[in-house]
């Protein structure tokens, strides 16, 4: 049930992605009097965003109900694993399983955004014709445009806004850790921002390899692949001063991948969990 609950998580982002991008298609931003403006669809851009964000609803709202029937048969839990906590919903309530399909794919997009405002970070300077810049753009519009300090501030704010606002709903529900002072409530949502930050270490981990599979097999030359291993060789300026190349043999995006795992376990090992009472 974990993986459908992903894979269903992963087609609510794509709808979402594609609700983001309809503002960009060159059809809905064209004139009448040109011939792409001829081309429009009959419903215009506003109508398709709101099918889509309909969509998105509507497969919450569905995963929901399958899930309170067929969760009890099963004895299973669903649960919400923040790292730092596990909030578990009982599938035998609908209210409950409802509200944790909307707070699992919130935690979902919430780490997609994440990933996007990393991606904004590492392509500032990128021309605007460069895939990953377009992606930064289209998820977060001028925001991509503010300096990468800046966006991780925003990340983290929203982050534990979003936590602070959650927690006394999820205490008054005996599924999230109880306390009264709004101090731990804030500190306990920075530690969950900070946790969810680590897992940055994934994306960093695919453009590393990508970057050492481009440094030995020719793949063609595509805009996406090529943005990829650019993103991947930045990731490895840090390193660039030691001596981790042997004859044609480039060890840097091995070491490099070494690195972000190891830091990131050391920072999930100090890190303190949340007490669930």
């Amino acid at each position: 049930m974990a993986l459908v609950d992903f894979i269903l998580n992963l087609a609510g982002l794509l709808l979402w992605l594609s609700w983001r991008a309809a503002k960009f298609d060159p059809l809905a931003q064209a004139k009448a009097s040109t011939l792409a403006g001829t081309l429009k669809m009959a419903r215009g851009p506003h109508s398709r965003r709101g099918v889509l964000l309909a969509a998105v609803a509507g497969l919450l709202l569905i995963r929901a109900i399958f899930y309170w029937q067929v969760g009890p048969a099963l004895d299973w839990t669903p649960t919400l694993d923040l790292t730092v906590t596990a909030l578990p919903f009982r599938s035998d309530y609908f209210s409950r399983v409802l509200l944790f399909s909307v707070l699992s794919f919130g935690r979902a997009l919430g780490l997609a955004c994440l990933w996007v405002v990393f991606l904004a970070i590492l392509k500032h300077g990128a021309a605007d014709t460069d895939p990953l810049r377009k992606l930064a753009r289209v998820t977060l519009g001028r925001l991509a445009r503010w300096p990468g300090p800046l966006l991780l501030l925003v990340a983290l704010v929203l982050g534990t806004g979003v936590w602070m606002t959650l927690q006394p709903l999820l205490a008054r529900l005996g599924i999230g850790p109880r306390t009264a002072a709004s101090a731990q409530v804030f500190q306990q949502g920075l530690l969950v921002t900070a946790r969810e930050l680590l897992t940055l270490r994934y994306l960093f981990a695919v453009f590393l390899v990508a970057h050492l599979l481009h440094s030995y097999v020719y793949f063609g030359s595509y805009a996406a692949w090529d943005s990829v291993n650019d993103a991947g060789r930045t990731l490895l300026r840090p390193l660039r001063w030691l001596p981790l190349r042997l004859g044609r043999v480039d060890f840097a995006p091995v070491v490099g991948i070494a690195l972000v795992f190891l830091l990131s376990e050391m920072a999930l090992r100090y890190l303190p969990k949340l007490n669930p009472h």
